[in-house]
């Protein structure tokens, strides 16, 4: 039978009985059943998700949605070094985005919005080369974002309303900073629409389409 590793079963565990969270994927063991196979994560909620390779199991997604989860997060989420799928959103998760954010670096999706969070993003946030998309909507987080963002080439959508104007502004010299990007789409307010701005000189994936969101609707212009 294939396993977790005893010291990343120990840091699961601790995590889920910080925040009183049971059952899940609706399994009482990790890593089985749904966790393995082709189920979506954003099917269950609280969920995980896990690769096993023959002989050890890695967990790579974690879903902890409106939950009511309070407090820090547990420094045992950081040890989880395969995730590549971390949904936390809606929560009252508070304190500082901890540093070790950034042993995190096969990360590609990461949620994070409507929470109680302070402080800014740390510079080691930079280190999630992996990351794709990026939510951090009305998340309590303030100030600059880092300029080590620019390390993250693959960065397709990173969504900040509601974070203020410093972090928003600070988007567009960040942007500079970065060299024959892949593009990025950024959301932020802009009066009562919700729209994507996307930095001068900046290509996109969709073959040289632009993506526009106004009031939740994407829009694809030539």
């Amino acid at each position: 039978m294939l396993a977790i590793r005893l010291n990343i079963l120990k840091a699961l565990n601790s995590i889920l009985t910080k925040w009183d969270v049971l059952g899940l994927n609706g399994a009482a063991e990790p890593c089985t059943g749904s966790a393995t196979d082709s189920t979506r994560l954003e099917d269950y909620n609280p969920g995980i998700k896990c690769d096993c390779n023959g002989t050890v199991c890695h967990i790579t997604g974690l879903k902890v949605y409106a939950k009511g989860v309070a407090g820090q997060i547990p420094d045992e989420l950081w040890s989880l070094a395969y995730l590549t799928h971390l949904n936390l959103a809606k929560n009252n998760l508070t304190g500082p985005v901890s540093p070790s954010i950034g042993n995190l670096t096969r990360m590609q999706y990461m949620n994070l919005d409507h929470n109680s969070f302070s402080g800014e993003l740390p510079k080691e946030l930079g280190n999630l080369t992996e990351l794709l998309i990026l939510y951090m909507d009305s998340s309590g987080v303030s100030g600059p974002i880092p300029l080590t963002f620019a390390a993250l080439q693959n960065m397709q959508f990173i969504s900040v309303l509601g974070a203020g104007g410093s972090m928003e502004s600070s988007l567009t010299g960040i942007m500079s900073e970065v060299i024959e990007p892949n593009g990025l789409l950024v959301r932020r307010r802009r009066d009562l629409n919700l729209c994507v701005t996307i930095a001068k000189d900046w290509k996109l994936k969709t073959r040289g389409k632009k993506m526009i969101f106004k009031r939740g609707r994407k829009i694809l212009q030539n």
